[in-house]
């Protein structure tokens, strides 16, 4: 299930890059509605770890926040959806390819997140501080 939220996450970032590129307010609308199928996810996953389900992991805390964040960065990007739908905003090239480096940056949290080595970590954390200088 957790596999899963976090591919709804991505498909999430992928699709609002796509709808805002091509100024698609309508499927701005139907990302926004992705919403319940969040919190469904983020909702199994942290009553999972309440009731002790054996996730494999060996601190069960981190696994927590990942789940929070997950759901926050959902939010966020419903947010930004509804303002853009909503004020017809047409959202410059530099923007849009910012928000791509998003979307490929939050894919590779993922991708290590479940194949783990010191070297995806190092990438990612370089990744990081280019998305900020940005």
């Amino acid at each position: 299930m957790l596999r899963r939220f976090f591919l709804i996450v991505n498909q999430i970032a992928e699709e609002t890059v796509e709808a805002v590129e091509k100024n698609d307010f309508e499927w701005m609308q139907m990302l926004i509605l992705l919403k319940s199928e969040v919190g469904k996810f983020s909702d199994y996953c942290r009553r999972a770890i309440n009731m002790g389900y054996s996730s494999g992991f060996k601190r069960i805390g981190p696994l927590y926040v990942i789940i929070e964040e997950l759901e926050r960065v959902s939010r966020d990007y419903r947010t930004m959806l509804r303002y853009i739908s909503s004020e017809k905003i047409k959202v410059s090239k530099p923007i849009i390819n910012f928000m791509k480096m998003l979307a490929s940056y939050e894919y590779s949290f993922y991708e290590v997140f479940y194949n783990f080595s010191l070297q995806r970590i190092e990438e990612l954390g370089k990744r990081r501080r280019e998305l900020e200088v940005h």
